[in-house]
Order: C-alpha cells, then sequence, then structure tokens
C-alpha cells in the first residue's frame, strides 16, 4: 500500500535539458512512472527499473528505452521524503569511485 505522504522530486537541471530533447513515447513513459510509483514507491520493484549495486548502491535506475540504452537514475533521501532525479540519458561512463562528475 503506498505511504500517505507522497514523496517529492527534484530533478537536476541536466536532466530537464535530457527530458526534452526526448520523443514524445518516452516522455510518456517517464512522467508515467513518476506519477504512478516513485511518487509513492521509489524503492518498490517496478517493471524496467532496479536498484544499482557497488558503489552506486541506493541509486535506482529505470530502464526508458532499452534499444537506445536510455535510462533515469535517482536516489531516495528518506530523511527529506525527496527523490533526487540525478541523471538521463545514454548510459554513463561511471566510475567505482562514485565520482559525480560522470552523472
Amino acid at each position: 500500500m503506498p505511504d500517505d505522504k507522497p514523496y517529492g522530486i527534484e530533478a537536476s537541471d541536466s536532466y530537464s535539458e535530457a527530458f526534452a530533447a526526448l520523443d514524445a513515447g518516452h516522455q510518456e513513459r517517464i512522467v508515467r512512472l513518476l506519477r504512478e510509483h516513485v511518487r509513492f514507491q521509489p524503492t518498490a520493484r517496478y517493471p524496467g527499473l532496479k536498484e544499482l549495486r557497488g558503489a552506486w548502491r541506493g541509486h535506482y535506475q529505470f530502464m526508458v528505452s532499452a534499444s537506445r540504452g536510455i535510462r533515469l537514475v535517482y536516489r531516495v533521501d528518506e530523511d527529506s521524503h525527496v527523490v533526487r532525479i540525478e541523471y538521463l540519458g545514454s548510459h554513463p561512463s561511471w566510475s567505482r569511485s562514485r565520482d559525480a562528475q560522470n552523472l
């Protein structure tokens, strides 16, 4: 059962630009994910969503388009009850050191 209080959603400036560049179908897929799932149960199972492991533990990746390799990455701040969208785009070159510049 979803929480009573929805999570707030914050996004980076780069997310907004990347979102605007997507076609309408991919935009709708993201909007549906955020509206129906992430706002209420951001860490629960959902088709195309997985928790990242290793150095990226605590981040969640949603596969927007497998054929185009488009991913949405977010993390959940339980203390402030906010989901922070950190990345939208093709698979980034993440280092094991969690270098934030790669996001």
